[in-house]
């Protein structure tokens, strides 16, 4: 079938076209007034496409017809999981659920394990355990009902990022994903943000366990122990106020010297209030004065939080991940007037920026370039794919994009560039030929089902009937190059189930299909 030859070719096809922007689509005329966006009427299936795009990991088959007859509705529904029966997702967690177990059992399994079989026990042990942890979002991504509430608990685990690779976080990151960011996902900012700043996760990962202000002669003082700036300043930085977000050095340091003695003890969060700087400081001009104890840290998360700059630096991040990677400046102020009249709502500032004409606008469609953890959920479930073991979290591994363990604070970039390269894309094209012909690691795909075989059809019907499938998978629809390269293709092998894998694998190998 010249895989090879088919792959190379494809691969600088895709590269140069996912370089330049995606062309606009097509307006079309209208003698009657048109509604501001289509949520409020005459919307199609590609406009439930694009929205599916953003608002979840991809449509699964189908899904886009029913959607595109109650666009709003969905979006309500939507903004409100806790109202979406989802059997498929619960089911999704089940075979990964161990690495939910409390860190203190994750220890001890290691440690048994290490006792059992020595060093490559304890490697075996834990290396199962950070694809657990892996796996209890991306299958959850992949299956569940709630597909907002997944894009947001990834946006969310990016923002707050954390690593597997650094001590003991290994034990806790799975815990700090259920417990902090998925409550929290859709909720208030304030309370996510409490919630991050007090896990054992973000304190061990960013140093703030580490950090005291010992009093003279204690054991901490004479092993040397004291300021760590480090969380201090990735909260502000990365967190709340952004880079441009007008604080100091100087800011960072007392922020640091609030935060003392925010701790952790055998796996959970503690205030040690001896090991607290209970002297006055003074953040962003706000005074704090002396013997706050840990209430003077809840007060310093609540001013950052209801901060301007945040409400800026966050909506933007926001409006990047939903919108473009450079947002129209519009929809960025629309979502900060909805985040300063609500307090930093997050379900409330997601319906304004879905509700602004500039989400629909023809400039922001399809110009996205999916993460590979988006590629990966969008191509299985566009199939129906089912998730049974860890294979995908090894190849999000092997695509740069290993969920959790981001190199450093800022977590995964969300933009173009970060993910376009030739060796990406040839990478990109192992995963679309490997779930083409079923052999894409931890995913069962039935294509008889959403792509079914000529069955009596002559095979030009077929073929035009699968190449139309194929277009109403990709947010813009197949470019008349790629629908003249599959077509041409699917008529080269005499078996119409090889002619299918070619068909499927160029189509989401194609440059359409990376974008959203």
């Amino acid at each position: 079938m010249e895989q090879p030859e088919l792959l190379a070719g494809l691969a600088a096809a895709a590269l140069a076209a996912c370089s330049k922007p995606a062309k606009p689509v097509a307006t079309p005329t209208a003698s009657a007034p048109v509604p501001r966006t289509p949520l409020e009427g005459g919307a199609t299936p590609r406009d439930a496409v694009h929205m599916l795009s953003r608002l979840s990991f991809g449509p699964r088959p189908g899904e886009a017809d029913v959607v595109s007859h109650n666009m709003s509705g969905w979006l309500e529904e939507q903004l409100a999981p806790q109202t979406i029966h989802d059997p498929r997702g619960a089911a999704a967690l089940v075979p990964f659920e161990d690495a939910l177990a409390p860190s203190d059992q994750l220890e001890e399994a290691v440690a048994e394990a290490a006792a059992e079989d020595g060093k490559r026990g304890k490697q075996q042990e834990r290396r199962d355990l950070l694809l657990d942890t892996q796996m209890t979002a991306v299958a959850r991504h992949i299956a569940s009902e709630r597909q907002l509430f997944e894009v947001m608990t990834d946006f969310w685990t990016n923002h707050f990022s954390v690593s597997l690779q650094k001590g003991k976080v290994r034990f806790l990151a799975a815990d700090f994903v259920e417990r902090t960011i998925r409550p929290n996902a859709l909720g208030s900012f304030v309370d996510l943000l409490k919630a991050t700043a007090r896990h054992p996760a973000m304190l061990l990962y960013l140093d703030n366990a580490e950090s005291v202000a010992p009093k003279p002669g204690s054991k901490q003082a004479q092993k040397g122990r004291g300021l760590n700036e480090n969380y201090a300043r990735e909260l502000m930085e990365l967190h709340t106020l952004g880079v441009d977000g007008g604080y100091t050095q100087q800011d960072v340091v007392e922020v640091a010297r609030v935060l003392t003695g925010w701790s952790v003890q055998d796996g959970e969060y503690m205030f040690r209030s001896r090991l607290h700087d209970d002297g006055e400081k003074t953040v962003l001009g706000t005074h704090f004065p002396a013997g706050g104890d840990e209430r003077e840290g809840v007060r310093l998360l609540e001013l950052l939080a209801t901060h301007p700059a945040t409400a800026h630096h966050v909506c933007t991040r926001l409006c990047m991940r939903l919108v473009a990677d450079s947002p129209p400046p519009g929809v960025v102020t629309d979502a900060v007037a909805v985040w300063t009249a609500t307090s930093g709502n997050i379900a409330q500032v997601i319906r304004a920026i879905v509700r602004s004409p500039a989400f629909w606008d023809n400039s922001v469609r399809n110009t996205k370039v999916k993460s590979p953890l988006e590629l990966v959920a969008s191509a299985v479930r566009a199939v129906g794919g089912h998730v049974d073991d860890v294979g995908l979290a090894k190849v999000l591994n092997k695509l740069g994009q290993a969920p959790l363990v981001a190199p450093a604070p800022t977590g995964y970039a969300d933009s173009a560039a970060a993910w376009l390269s030739t060796a990406s894309t040839l990478e990109r094209m192992d995963v679309a030929l490997g779930l083409a012909s079923g052999k894409l690691p931890g995913v069962t795909v039935d294509l008889d089902h959403v792509l079914p075989l000529p069955d009596g059809r002559s095979l030009t019907v077929w073929r035009d009937a699968t190449l139309a499938t194929l277009d109403a998978m990709i947010p813009g629809g197949l470019g008349d190059h790629t629908r003249a390269t599959i077509s041409d293709w699917m008529a080269r092998p005499k078996q119409p189930e090889q002619a299918r894998t070619l068909a499927v694998a160029l189509a989401f190998a194609s440059p359409e299909f990376q974008r959203q």
